[in-house]
């Protein structure tokens, strides 16, 4: 009864301060380390990395090119300056002679698998006859921005579920083990056949929950990335910015995905338009209908680009805000299932057990006379 005493008092007292102390670090820790834990690239040493976001070498870059810079020069400089990651600072140096579309492909190359990728799209696709367009660059670090701050809210979600995890499956294992420390009873009992059948169920059902809710909250950092639509629509606004015109923004997008490169193929073979954004519709619902519907009318009617770039960018912003709301509150959701039939018993085999073996233990035997 002293064990069950002292485990009620950790619960209602002390437990709940040491969660709200170890969710916020965790927290945190997951967050700051979110950057680094992007898929390295294949066959690649390790390389020194750039102190520099995507956004901010975004930024730098318009910066110099508005002052006057030549857009390899800047890159250059910036190179030099150890604004670049590494990768990217050995095509500079190896390619400076040729033009800058080549060295941007080249920087989509060698960046391919890794997390390097998409700015390297997004240069790529900010440039034009020659150069780099600032609009340009300043719309797609305004777009990673938005996407960090959105990955942010499922990263602080999923870390909190993963602590919540990680305490709940460890409470059993820690039963047992006070079990087992305090419990001569409950070292004398695990020599029982019965007793071993029962401890290793709990401990069954306990590692199941614990996959279980691992697998859910691993999901929802998936959806974290971004969807083939957010890509697309993305692709549009900076080619747009960069001054491209509406057929040739929606021809960039071979390559982007498999949605776009698709389109782009059908554009190539002489279709039309209409037909031509069917994939948006058929692979990316309601939102890709919507998108479908604004190109095909600023297509037929001459609307102006700006508008069309507005309308984009706020179709892409409410369909990332949508899914990071569903997201969470469907992680939530799931992760009671493993609790309630999974967790929960483990708790009540493993926990339960050492109280129970003790207390009939304490029973005076009585023998038939």
């Amino acid at each position: 009864m002293t064990l069950l005493a002292l485990f009620t008092a950790f619960s209602w007292v002390l437990f709940p301060r040491l969660c709200l102390f170890f969710d916020r670090r965790i927290a945190q820790r997951a967050f700051t380390a979110a950057s680094s834990e992007q898929p390295a690239p294949l066959l690649v040493t390790p390389r020194q990395e750039s102190h520099f976001s995507d956004a901010e070498i975004l930024e730098s870059l318009a910066m110099r090119i508005r002052g006057g810079m030549h857009a390899q020069t800047a890159l250059e400089e910036m190179a030099q300056s150890q604004e670049l990651p590494e990768m990217f600072k050995n095509v500079v140096h190896s390619h400076y002679s040729a033009s800058l579309e080549e060295m941007l492909q080249h920087f989509q190359a060698v960046a391919k698998n890794s997390h390097l990728y998409d700015v390297a799209t997004l240069l790529l696709l900010s440039c034009r006859y020659g150069s780099l367009e600032p609009v340009a660059l300043d719309e797609a670090a305004r777009t990673v921005r938005a996407s960090k701050q959105q990955m942010s809210r499922l990263l602080v979600a999923s870390a909190q579920a993963r602590f919540t995890v990680k305490a709940l499956t460890s409470l059993p294992l820690l039963s047992v083990a006070a079990g087992i420390l305090f419990s001569s009873t409950f070292r004398s009992s695990l020599q029982q056949p019965t007793f071993l059948v029962i401890v290793a169920v709990g401990m069954f059902l306990n590692w199941a929950g614990y996959i279980w809710m691992k697998n859910i909250t691993t999901s929802v950092q998936d959806l974290a990335k971004p969807s083939a639509l957010q890509q697309l629509v993305t692709s549009t606004s900076i080619s747009l910015h960069a001054g491209d015109s509406l057929l040739t923004a929606i021809e960039k997008w071979k390559g982007v995905n498999s949605v776009g490169t698709e389109i782009a193929r059908h554009l190539s073979q002489g279709d039309s338009l209409v037909h031509a954004l069917l994939p948006l519709e058929r692979d990316c619902g309601n939102a890709g209908r919507t998108v479908r519907r604004l190109l095909i009318d600023n297509n037929q009617m001459g609307t102006p680009l700006t508008d069309l770039v507005q309308r984009l960018q706020e179709d892409v912003e409410s369909e990332i805000s949508l899914r990071t709301n569903i997201a969470i509150q469907h992680m939530t959701t799931k992760l009671t299932f493993p609790v309630v039939f999974c967790v929960l018993p483990a708790f009540l085999v493993l926990a339960l057990l050492p109280v129970v073996v003790a207390s009939f233990a304490s029973l005076p035997s009585t023998s038939l006379s």
